[in-house]
């Protein structure tokens, strides 16, 4: 049992979580041609069961290296579009019935939730670090113009061009220069020389 993730407008595919690393492998697979009942299921939003006897040579080959013989892969749909696939695999002769059928389609169900607020709560966390990065930007180059400000007898606009100009003639970001600007500052003075 593996569960896919990624591919077009998500990004590389990637297994998010496999029952073992035979099947981790046996995925890769997939994802190195391109091709696979996984790769089908999410591309098509329909699901593949087959036997594995060629319809993907490269990935029958290496499944078949492990001993799985079939799979069965279902796709994790979140509206309208599908955001991966759950597949698995079988070592004998498929044995998956109506039972089989009603389980891994509520499994499917409720992956597909499952990483769909995976894949929100991670973008979430980018977009907050962004964020963040960019809030302690603006607070070092508010405290460089204030810094300037002071030692220039400027308002808040010439201090922003005076880091805007140095930062262009000297081809270096204008964070880097306030950070500069800033430590200089905030950097203790020398104390007496030793045994003064």
């Amino acid at each position: 049992v593996s569960l896919l993730h990624g591919g077009p407008g998500g990004g590389r595919f990637r297994t998010v979580s496999a029952s073992s690393d035979r099947v981790r492998e046996v995925d890769e697979s997939q994802y190195r041609s391109l091709a696979g009942p996984g790769i089908d299921a999410m591309r098509s939003g329909v699901e593949i069961a087959a036997t594995l006897n060629g319809r993907w040579p490269s990935f029958t080959a290496d499944a078949g290296a492990v001993g799985i013989r079939a799979a069965w892969s279902l796709p994790l749909r979140v509206g309208d579009a599908t955001i991966g696939a759950l597949n698995l695999y079988s070592y004998g002769r498929p044995l998956w019935d109506e039972r089989a059928g009603v389980l891994a389609r509520a499994l499917a169900d409720q992956a597909a939730v499952v990483l769909a607020n995976v894949a929100a709560l991670s973008e979430a966390e980018l977009a907050n670090r962004a964020l963040r990065r960019a809030l302690r930007t603006q607070e070092l180059i508010g405290q460089a113009e204030g810094i300037l400000m002071a030692r220039q007898h400027i308002d808040g606009d010439a201090a922003f061009d005076v880091l805007r100009r140095a930062s262009q003639r000297t081809n270096r970001k204008l964070r880097d220069l306030a950070a500069e600007i800033v430590d200089s500052v905030s950097r203790p003075a020398p104390g007496p020389p030793a045994g003064a």
